[in-house]
């Protein structure tokens, strides 16, 4: 990326909008694929995603003023979920259908067989994911997928540490139910954890 340095003539307007571009160009590098995942793990249709993932961008730069930079990925965990509530309110999820779009599994090139098999895996994911409901949705894939600490969970969501918490328990308890009423109980997920 080029430098967005303004001239040091430059009106203020110029400076601050040079300044504002480098900073949405960086949260957009480190938060686009978060972002992405994020929106799919929480029910918006792979055909959706693109666009909601642009909306998060751009109402990051609405209010890109109002962002502490200390505090960045708590408010772009807290605007991608935002979005993607609004994108289900709106009626924009379609049934669940089959990932066309599975990231390449890492350490380089994937077999065909391991494609499918990280596909068929996305899509039982999402399957299950679709029967927790979405406030617990929301803690469970911040938590358990992307790796965000209660506390980071309940800054980015405004909500209580012991409610995050809650909803956790409860969204690992729901998609326990889900696997194990869809005949495949997913190991890993017991009373345990």
């Amino acid at each position: 990326m080029a430098d967005a340095a303004a001239p040091s003539d430059a009106p203020p307007e110029v400076v601050r909008y040079a300044r504002d571009r480098a900073r949405l160009c960086g949260m957009v590098e480190a938060y686009h694929d978060f972002a992405w995942r994020t929106l799919r793990r929480l029910g918006v249709a792979g055909a959706d995603t693109d666009d909601a993932t642009q909306q998060v961008f751009m109402v990051i730069y609405q209010k890109l003023d109002r962002i502490d930079p200390a505090k960045e990925r708590s408010f772009v965990y807290g605007v991608t979920v935002r979005v993607a509530r609004a994108h289900r309110r709106r009626g924009r999820r379609h049934r669940e259908v089959p990932l066309d779009d599975v990231e390449a599994v890492e350490g380089g090139q994937a077999t065909p067989a391991a494609e499918a098999e990280a596909r068929e895996g996305l899509r039982r994911l999402d399957t299950l994911l679709a029967q927790v409901s979405f406030p617990l949705r929301v803690v469970f894939v911040l938590h358990e997928i992307e790796g965000m600490t209660l506390t980071e969970i309940a800054a980015a969501l405004d909500i209580p540490r012991g409610t995050a918490a809650s909803r956790l328990r409860r969204g690992r308890r729901q998609l326990r139910e889900a696997a194990q009423s869809s005949g495949r109980d997913e190991e890993g997920w017991n009373e345990s954890r």
